[in-house]
């Protein structure tokens, strides 16, 4: 039952439901039930995962933008392993922030290393969804 409080509470958050719209969080249902603040919680915690890759990646796309700025004005530098290891984690934000800010582009373990660990990663994400 809680299940198909769950579904019901998607349908109206995101629009399928007469007379809604996605903006429409108090929307009456198909059963005319109201969609209650413990619900939305739920659905919160359904998407934290993505909400933190999100934020890890844009953490990752601003570290070689500081970077970057620090090599232009002669300052501290971040070590290449952390930035690599930085990559691991938030792979978009590497490659985004290595393009964008022409930053460690001429490197081979930038330009061969980091589409190799995005390859990776890929790789684990379709063999975790074929074998889940």
């Amino acid at each position: 039952k809680n299940h198909l409080k769950m579904h019901i509470m998607k349908i109206c958050l995101t629009g399928h439901c007469e007379g809604t719209n996605f903006f429409s969080v108090k929307a009456v249902c198909t059963d005319e039930r109201r969609v209650q603040p413990h619900m939305l919680f739920e659905l919160i915690k359904d998407h934290l995962f993505l909400s933190t890759y999100i934020l890890i990646n844009l953490i990752v796309f601003f570290l070689y933008g500081i970077d970057k700025w620090k090599a232009i004005h002669h300052k501290w530098r971040i070590p290449e392993a952390h930035l690599i290891l930085a990559g691991v984690f938030g792979i978009f934000g590497a490659i985004l922030g290595m393009l964008l800010f022409r930053h460690k582009i001429r490197k081979p373990k930038f330009y061969i290393g980091l589409p190799a660990i995005f390859i990776l990663e890929l790789m684990c994400v379709i063999l975790y969804m074929k074998y889940l």
